[in-house]
């Protein structure tokens, strides 16, 4: 099979799989689609017919019949007019639904994506990919649109071809001379053969340049469109950053980013006009000349007497619904192509494969929260980076310990966290839990192994309750009882709706708290989750010396028979810890207890402590 075969069916292949998926989301939108196209393709026959009918019975002079055909021709276009203004008003709702349901998937999948698949530029890419095609390409509303086009031009050309046909055989009185040569039946069918054909692969070479350019074009569009997202998304409609560019008077630097990526976007509408202007004036002409063509044999056939003239009216409008038929499947056959490339970026998106492999191995439930984590020899450089991170770590993690995890910046305390998280996976050696590799558990039931508190910690933009349950369900005397013990009870308490209030200003009655408060709901929510595993990176961060106070004294109650581990820069927090990890260029380079590591004065830990407390004791 030749090339272009394999790709004329591997686009159709890719069609069919897009109504697969409109039929899954909706399974009455392709019979509608095929009764819409069935109606307009037999719509212009009414007119055509009746007309004809009309002509002939006022050139004989038989009104009746005349006024008879006129009320029939008036009450069909009123009753197909109605019904396809209905069918083509459920085909947009359809389209709508159909567009919503698929960008929902998007969401979806968006969500369902691990950590280190979704964080790759490459996924981000896609995303977007697919999100543009969706929203700015018509999704599958479009494709839908185009095979209704298809069947209409395939239900009219089975109704103009059995009109032409009819038409060819008709031989007229005149039987000698040139007129009956060019009326013959023979050539005929060579004169439609020779038009239809020139119309065809006209309009095929037309289209194919179009929908190349167009593609050509969306994938230059799809990378700046990204660009013009990020400044309006995260920028211009992100109030945090208004204060950063204020103070700093970013404006003119933002502008002028912002035009560049603009004018990006501009240039490639500019290239695209040229090429619509060549296809619609090519399309016109080719019509015209279709059309003259068209009359001419039709009038000869009426000049040897083979039709009537009422017939005039109604074989040049088959032959021009045949003409149109194939053009419309020439020129929509092609956009089905170009549509279903533009559908390729939703399809390679939801097929994307997660990094992290889930195992089958369900987490033991233990209500002694005995869990043991012990890395094995463990290396990690992040994804497009070559530099090890972490350096052959072995160690091992106490149960019920409380553990800080300590050291300069870039040492590697944070992305230690992130591989027991199993937010990645070591790019050498291995992690066990309880001496079973954790990638052999089942993902989501390891998960809920964690409660984490990142020093970029995230809240959303939803009541206070639902930022600490992070779920549907609400337990409401726990949320109170873990905002208490994170300190922040009393601010949630004096807010308007209490933990009803929404957090930030996105919702009327938003709240804005400061970073402690912020800090101190994201500790909240760690303990709500009562996990076996507490791990804070930061946790203290952002807040004053009394509120650091407050969550170090509650330390042993915030814990209890947990096992915590610590990452922070803060020494002092070392005190409340059984047991200290120093971490230095991606390797354990010490670990004990604070007294045991302070008796070296030479050592990373002692020149850390020493360091900080100097600030407190000059």
């Amino acid at each position: 099979m030749c090339a272009k075969s394999k790709n004329y069916l591997s686009f159709h292949k890719d069609g069919l799989e897009g109504l697969k998926m409109i039929h899954k989301v909706d399974s009455s939108a392709i019979p509608i689609t095929l009764l819409h196209a069935l109606v307009k393709a037999l719509y212009p026959y009414i007119t055509l017919f009746l007309g004809a009918f009309i002509i002939d019975s006022l050139i004989e002079r038989n009104f009746k019949y005349s006024i008879i055909f006129a009320l029939a021709l008036i009450g069909g276009n009123f009753v197909f007019g109605i019904i396809q203004d209905i069918l083509e008003r459920v085909d947009d709702y359809k389209g709508c639904k159909i567009g919503h349901l698929t960008t929902l998937e998007i969401r979806k999948k968006a969500l369902e994506i691990d950590y280190e698949t979704l964080e790759d530029a490459k996924t981000l890419e896609k995303l977007n990919s697919a999100v543009y095609s969706m929203q700015f390409q018509g999704g599958f509303a479009v494709l839908l649109k185009n095979y209704c086009s298809i069947f209409q031009g395939i239900f009219s050309i089975i109704a103009s071809v059995s009109l032409v046909v009819y038409l060819c055989f008709q031989i007229g009185v005149q039987d000698e001379g040139v007129l009956s040569i060019l009326t013959s039946i023979t050539a005929s069918i060579i004169f439609i053969v020779i038009l239809f054909g020139v119309t065809i692969i006209s309009n095929f070479i037309v289209t194919k340049y179009n929908n190349n350019k167009s593609l050509e074009l969306f994938n230059k569009h799809i990378k700046a469109e990204r660009t013009l997202n990020y400044y309006i998304e995260q920028v211009y409609n992100d109030y945090e950053k208004g204060k950063v560019i204020r103070l700093y008077d970013m404006k003119e630097i933002i502008g002028k980013r912002f035009r560049e990526s603009n004018d990006f976007v501009a240039g490639v509408f500019e290239e695209f006009f040229p090429v619509k202007y060549f296809v619609e004036g090519a399309g016109t002409l080719i019509s015209g000349v279709s059309l003259m063509f068209s009359y001419m044999f039709v009038m000869l056939k009426v000049l040897s007497g083979a039709i009537t003239i009422g017939g005039l009216t109604k074989y040049v409008g088959a032959i021009t619904q045949l003409n149109n038929g194939m053009i419309q499947i020439v020129k929509v056959n092609d956009e089905i192509r170009l549509q279903c490339e533009y559908l390729k970026t939703f399809s390679d998106f939801i097929k994307l494969k997660n990094k992290r492999e889930t195992g089958t191995i369900p987490v033991e439930k233990r209500l002694d929260n005995e869990y043991e984590i012990e890395f094995h020899n463990v290396s990690f450089a992040y994804p497009g980076s070559s530099e090890m991170i972490l350096k052959k770590l072995s160690c091992k993690i106490n149960m019920k310990d409380k553990l800080a995890v300590v050291g300069r910046n870039g040492a590697g305390k944070t992305t230690f966290i992130k591989l027991i998280a199993r937010l990645y996976d070591p790019t050498e050696g291995y992690i066990t839990l309880n001496g079973v590799d954790i990638k052999k558990y089942d993902y989501k039931e390891y998960l809920k192994l964690f409660s984490v508190v990142f020093q970029d910690f995230s809240l959303f933009a939803f009541p206070v309750e639902e930022n600490v349950v992070t779920d549907v369900e609400v337990d409401e005397e726990r949320v109170w009882k873990t905002l208490e013990l994170a300190g922040v009870k009393d601010v949630v308490d004096e807010m308007p709706l209490n933990i009803k209030t929404p957090l930030f200003k996105y919702d009327e009655g938003g709240v804005e708290c400061s970073g402690g408060e912020q800090q101190k709901i994201a500790i909240a929510r760690a303990l709500y989750k009562d996990a076996p595993f507490v791990i804070l990176d930061e946790p203290t961060a952002a807040l004053d010396p009394i509120s650091e106070y407050e969550i170090y004294s509650k330390f042993n109650e915030l814990v209890k028979d947990k096992t915590s581990i610590y990452i922070s820069h803060r020494m002092s927090s070392c005190r409340f810890c059984d047991d200290i990890m120093v971490f230095d260029n991606g390797k354990i380079v010490q670990r004990g207890s604070h007294d045991k590591l302070m008796e070296d004065k030479d050592n990373i830990y002692s020149k850390l402590w020493n360091a900080q407390a100097s600030y407190y004791t000059k």
